[in-house]
């Protein structure tokens, strides 16, 4: 009779809770470890695998429609662009990563020009300068370079990041397949005058329509000049 009362409603409570502390802290040794790295790849992988799902059952309808109608000079920045990634990836100098990012960006300008879109490309231009040289004050500042993954964690890291700029391109390929039906576009070209007084649309939109979005990567700036300094001031010994 005390063993059948000793199995009681109150023991499966004891055993479940019990069970639910060893779910807890095996859940939180894989996803809080501690190190940035793990926490980025399981973004990625998460972020992969739900928008991937999504794409499979989907069916990719469009993508028949995407034409391969690329001028020449359209070719060479999109190869320029991926030889300048390749370089910032397997760089083993800071200025050389920094000097092939910016390559990226400028070479993003450049398409922006091409497209009939000058007012981006001279934001571009301007962020991407002053990115380049904050890169460089900073980079400047840091400890010699050193390569502290192993081989295995570079091959794994390699994957992830090829998962993740695969998903991009299909995204992108899928929306550009996609017929343009917005609503946004003659609102803003109807209401932008009127409504906030400007006659250039990006400015428009970057400081009126979307302001808090606005306010809100100031505030992600803001928020990364702080661990920049935070950085610059970081003494290892040795």
């Amino acid at each position: 009779m005390r063993t059948v009362s000793g199995w009681g409603p109150e023991r499966w409570y004891e055993l479940s809770l019990k069970g639910l502390n060893v779910v807890a802290r095996a859940q939180t040794r894989l996803l809080q470890s501690g190190y940035l790295r793990y926490y980025i790849v399981i973004i990625i992988l998460t972020t992969v695998g739900l928008a991937g799902y999504t794409l499979a059952g989907m069916g990719l309808p469009g993508w028949p429609a995407v034409g391969l109608d690329v001028r020449f000079h359209e070719a060479l920045i999109a190869v320029l662009i991926v030889l300048a990634a390749l370089m910032a990836v397997f760089s083993r100098s800071r200025l050389a990563a920094v000097a092939a990012l910016g390559v990226i960006g400028y070479s993003t300008a450049v398409i922006y020009v091409l497209f009939g879109a000058p007012d981006l490309a001279m934001t571009q231009f301007a962020l991407e300068t002053l990115t380049v040289i904050l890169f460089v004050l900073v980079l400047y500042r840091l400890p010699r370079f050193a390569v502290l993954s192993n081989r295995g964690t570079r091959i794994r890291e390699a994957v992830v990041a090829l998962a993740a700029g695969g998903l991009m391109t299909t995204l992108v390929l899928t929306v550009t397949s996609v017929p343009l039906r917005s609503r946004l576009a003659p609102y803003f070209a109807a209401n932008s005058l009127e409504l906030a007084h400007g006659r250039n649309l990006v400015n428009v939109i970057l400081v009126d329509f979307r302001g808090m979005d606005t306010l809100g990567e100031i505030t992600v700036l803001a928020a990364a000049a702080v661990g920049v300094y935070a950085l610059m001031k970081l003494r290892l010994h040795e």
